[in-house]
């Protein structure tokens, strides 16, 4: 999906656009945050009474199996104080956990102290159905009025967000690492990612939008948003095998929930069409000369 929306992209650096009223489409560039409202911290201990501490802690600006920057094209219509917006946006969940551990040295009866990070997720696709609404619009930004303006809006909508049907008995991605207790034996750590049966869900989203313009014609677009879910769609399974032969069993599971930080440029249809039929005409008027 992310091939068929990159091109548009490219059009962010290209062409003036306008202000006016009228259809628009907005290429664009997000970067997700997420966090986690309950997070876990757990000390566990082997047989050979060696510490492992689990986290599932807040954590930002992660990304897991879906990495990078989040893409998308957005249709829009212009009014004077109001804007609606829909289009196709890529997405993702993200689990979180980490293990603080001390692997036994055999050498001088010591333990080594690091940590796992485990972080990983499963890809999404969503469709926000979005209502802008204009506060405030400041055309002083510079001694020639002309030149810069600023626009601010709140907005809010629903976004839809799908993944295929997924089968939580078959795991996506499995990691295993092995730790050395004081007693000589070997603690077995294996981490799994599945995905749930879920499929769809949609999502609150609130947040604020700040447009830059140049001469009427927009330049760039700032919006800082969040959005809430209510379904889990990926899993990520914790188990340690202990030295006695006992499991200690613990999942983490990621809904859609996510901080949202976007980049944006509206490519107007109205003035680039004008900015055609002018140099079209120019062009003939020279011929015609």
């Amino acid at each position: 999906m992310k091939k068929l929306i990159l091109f548009p992209l490219t059009l962010i650096l290209a062409g003036h656009l306008s202000a006016q009223q009228g259809f628009y489409l907005k290429p664009l560039l997000e970067k997700k945050g997420y966090y986690k409202k309950d997070p876990v911290s757990r000390t566990i201990f082997s047989t050979g009474n060696q510490p492992f501490e689990l986290n599932g802690q807040a954590y930002f600006w992660g990304l897991g199996q879906h990495q990078g920057a989040e893409v998308g094209i957005l249709l829009g219509y212009n009014l004077k104080h109001i804007t609606f917006e829909t289009g196709l946006v890529s997405d993702g969940s993200n689990g979180i956990l980490k293990l603080n551990y001390s692997t036994y040295n055999k050498t001088d009866s010591t333990y080594r102290t690091s940590f796992w990070k485990l972080n990983e997720g499963v890809a999404l696709t969503k469709i926000p159905f979005r209502m802008y609404y204009n506060v405030f619009r400041k055309d002083s930004l510079h001694k020639d009025q002309r030149n810069f303006s600023l626009e601010g809006s709140i907005f809010a909508g629903l976004d839809f967000v799908f993944k295929p049907v997924g089968n939580p008995n078959t795991p996506l991605s499995t990691d295993e690492i092995d730790f050395l207790a004081s007693n000589g034996k070997t603690i077995t750590i294996t981490e799994t990612l599945y995905e749930t049966p879920e499929h769809w869900d949609y999502l609150r989203t609130l947040g604020f939008n700040l447009k830059l313009y140049k001469r009427e014609r927009n330049i760039l677009n700032i919006s800082v948003y969040g959005s809430w879910g209510h379904f889990n769609f990926s899993e990520i399974r914790f188990d340690m095998k202990n030295t006695d032969g006992t499991h200690y069993i613990h999942s983490e599971y990621a809904k859609a929930d996510g901080i949202y930080v976007s980049l944006s440029k509206e490519l107007n249809f109205t003035n680039t069409r004008n900015d055609f039929n002018r140099k079209f005409r120019f062009r003939r008027e020279n011929l015609n000369k």
